[in-house]
């Protein structure tokens, strides 16, 4: 990939993100590392020297959000397409599932929160299956909020599709742990 290239994909981030010798960081981590949201309070380093930085960049073929995922996880490969038909930008880095919970660790998702991906968009965190029309109204409505999530693995959401569909909530939470329910289906 050239530089430029790099540069365009660092730019459709929206974090704090740097190219550097080929390899796109992100706050600090590698594209396999962590991917940190401003709104955890994690103070990302200072570019080091040769390195264009970033920040709160939005690309210009729509919003773009890092989708950390296991490789070998199949509905969330479907919610990447989703959100990529929804007219995202999707990077997706793909981790072993205990670099993904360090992910899920540093960006505030608990155990109860958890489901089979976290994502990143404009320093907010995407846990799990939450439908597109909600991240639009997050991004839209700028929350005091860490992020939404669809706990678990419920049939119904996007890419979660079954013949018996079952209701869910997304549910907002807190940097403090606290939860709210943000819709119900």
């Amino acid at each position: 990939m050239t530089s430029s290239a790099m540069k365009g994909l660092a730019a459709g981030v929206g974090i704090g993100a740097v190219v550097l010798g080929g390899i796109f960081l992100t706050n600090g981590g590698s594209k396999r590392g962590a991917v940190l949201p401003e709104t955890t309070g994690y103070d990302p380093p200072s570019a080091p020297p040769g390195a264009t930085p970033v920040i709160n960049a939005v690309a210009s073929t729509g919003d773009t959000i890092v989708v950390n995922k296991s490789p070998t996880c199949g509905c969330c490969g479907m919610w990447v397409t989703y959100m990529r038909e929804q007219g995202f930008t999707v990077i997706v880095n793909e981790m072993g599932d205990d670099q993904l919970d360090r992910v899920r660790a540093a960006n505030g998702v608990s155990n109860e929160l958890a489901s089979c991906h976290t994502a990143l968009i404009h320093g907010y965190v995407v846990e799990g299956h939450v439908p597109a029309e909600e991240i639009r109204q997050m991004l839209a409505q700028k929350p005091r909020i860490a992020g939404l999530s669809v706990p678990g693995m419920v049939e119904g959401p996007p890419g979660m599709s079954s013949a018996t569909p079952q209701p869910y909530q997304v549910i907002a939470f807190a940097k403090d742990g606290k939860t709210t329910v943000y819709s119900t289906h």
